[in-house]
């Protein structure tokens, strides 16, 4: 209980409202860039709108990661793969992505100072590590540091990647063509920075020993209101997630939102 409000779990989103909420947020993106290219705002508003919809599409897809998906669904593959900023040509697919972060909560250790050998089964460790220099390293380009260890882990192009290839070249592609090198290269560099940042964040800073085991007694004391409030950035009940990181390792399939207390 944290003042007058208190801990309520609340049933799992579907798949289709959360795809949903990705392909309206991710095609909104679009549109400020286009709106961007045309001069309508400049090139620290549209960095801030990158930051805010790479934390708000983080979250849906971390969420999506824990949902239990009994059979295939092309569907879904599809719109994953289309409703993406396409960056690089090794850009890793979100079902990936996704299939990491499960290992990460099957195997992390918190304790661990140094996690950067844990890679098969842990393979988010490597942005952990005690060199802080390494670890801002590694979330800057972790694109590039996921496709090398994949290549080596899997003796070439893994399965998803080889699906996701078709989708990625022709969304760079397509890229080019209508927003033009200069605004695609910007377009990068806008969303590797947003998205270096939002990694040190939930993989570095939330898992730090310290960070890790003090945060809920931080925020425990600090009304409800300011946790509904943040969803707003970090989407329904992410809020938990991300300022009680420790109850979402313990509870990893639940997710919490804040009701006022009766």
């Amino acid at each position: 209980m944290m003042n007058n409000f208190e801990f309520k779990v609340r049933p799992l989103r579907t798949i289709f409202s959360l795809t949903l909420e990705d392909v309206i947020l991710t095609t909104l993106f679009y549109f400020m860039f286009y709106l961007y290219c045309h001069h309508f705002f400049n090139g620290l508003l549209m960095f801030i709108l990158t930051l805010i919809y790479v934390v708000r599409a983080f979250t849906i897809r971390h969420e999506k990661s824990h949902l239990k998906i009994k059979k295939k669904n092309r569907t879904l593959f599809f719109l994953d793969n289309i409703f993406v900023v396409f960056h690089t040509f090794y850009q890793e697919p979100t079902s990936q992505k996704q299939r990491k972060h499960l290992k990460h909560h099957q195997s992390h250790n918190h304790s661990k100072t140094d996690k950067s050998d844990n890679f098969v089964e842990d393979p988010h460790s490597i942005l952990e590590q005690k060199n802080i220099f390494k670890t801002l390293l590694s979330n800057l380009f972790y694109e590039e540091l996921m496709f090398y260890l994949d290549l080596k882990h899997y003796q070439g192009l893994s399965p998803d990647r080889k699906k996701a290839l078709p989708f990625v070249v022709s969304g760079l592609i397509l890229s080019i063509y209508f927003f033009g090198l200069t605004r695609f290269i910007e377009l990068f560099v806008f969303y590797r920075l947003s998205m270096s940042i939002v990694w040190f964040v939930f993989s570095y800073v939330l898992h730090a020993p310290y960070v890790y085991e003090n945060s809920q007694k931080w925020f425990e004391g600090w009304p409800g209101i300011f946790f509904q409030q943040s969803e707003w950035i970090f989407g329904k009940s992410n809020a938990t997630v991300v300022f009680f990181h420790k109850l979402h390792h313990e509870r990893p399939s639940d997710f919490f939102e804040f009701a006022p207390h009766k």
